[in-house]
Formats: structure tokens, sequence, C-alpha cells
């Protein structure tokens, strides 16, 4: 994975094991270059898991494919037994044409390319944790209850 700097408002920037995104507005930006300071709005060390993650969503991303061998060598895993969640999930895109699984590889069909980047929230854990947040909150709204526990409330989050 190359080091790559972001220029502007939004950008990102990976360098080694860190992300950083810059400001959202361009005030914000501006106001951080005037004033001498570099315009990143937040930053992130990857872990481990990060790092195994970026790398299977970036190599789906552009290039629709992935080997299992090719991250299980990379990174000492068994691909099938690290991500059996994520690969359970995927169903309702093989359902549709837009993912081929074999034994050992994931392709995103050619009608699957425009929605690349929909596969690939399923490796994200982080969209992941925030997509259950936001189901939780959900249910507060509709239930109107509270959980009493912390087991009722892993089992509403799927952590059961």
């Amino acid at each position: 994975y190359s080091d790559v700097i972001g220029i502007g408002v939004h950008s990102y920037s990976t360098l080694g094991e860190t992300y950083a995104q810059n400001f959202y507005e361009l005030p914000d930006y501006q106001t951080a270059l005037v004033n001498g300071r570099s315009p990143v709005y937040r930053g992130h060390h990857l872990s481990r898991d990060d790092g195994i993650r970026r790398s299977v969503i970036h190599t789906l991303r552009n290039f629709f494919f992935i080997d299992f061998r090719m991250i299980e060598k990379e990174y000492g895993i068994d691909f099938k037994e690290y991500f059996k969640e994520e690969l359970g999930t995927l169903g309702e895109f093989v359902k549709d044409g837009i993912v081929e699984i074999s034994g050992d590889a994931i392709a995103i069909t050619e009608l699957g390319h425009q929605f690349a980047n929909l596969v690939c929230r399923d490796f994200d854990k982080f969209y992941n944790a925030n997509k259950k947040a936001r189901d939780f909150g959900a249910f507060f709204k509709e239930d109107k209850t509270i959980p009493d526990t912390t087991s009722d409330i892993q089992k509403l989050v799927g952590h059961s």
C-alpha cells in the first residue's frame, strides 16, 4: 500500500499505518493554513485488523477481485475464518449477480462494479459499528423501552 498525501478540503492522507483527513469546510481549511498549521481535522493509527481490512477493501475496490490466499499469506490468517461473518452477509449481492464467491476468491461482477463500495462496506468494521448504533437508536424510537441488562443490549446489536 502506497503513502498518499491528500491536498485540499476533505481529502485523505495515508502514511504508513496512519490515516488523516483534512477539514471538511473551506474556511476551516484556509484558517489552518493561514495560521501555519496543518489542515488535518482528524487522524487514526491503524490496528492490525484495520490494516487487514484496508487491504481487502482496497483490493476489491480497485481490482474487483480478491484471492483469499494473498491476504492469508500477507497477514498469516485464515481468510474464511477471519471474515466468516462478512462472507455470510454477501449472500444478497450474490443473489443479485453483483458478487461471485468461489472456493478461495471473491469477484465483483461487471454488473457489480458500480456497487463495489456497497460490497466493501461489509468488510468495514467502522461502517458496520455505526450501522448497528443507528439500528439500536431506531429500536428506542420504535419500541420506546429501554433494555435493563448488558446482555439485552448485546442481543440487540448482535453480540449475544
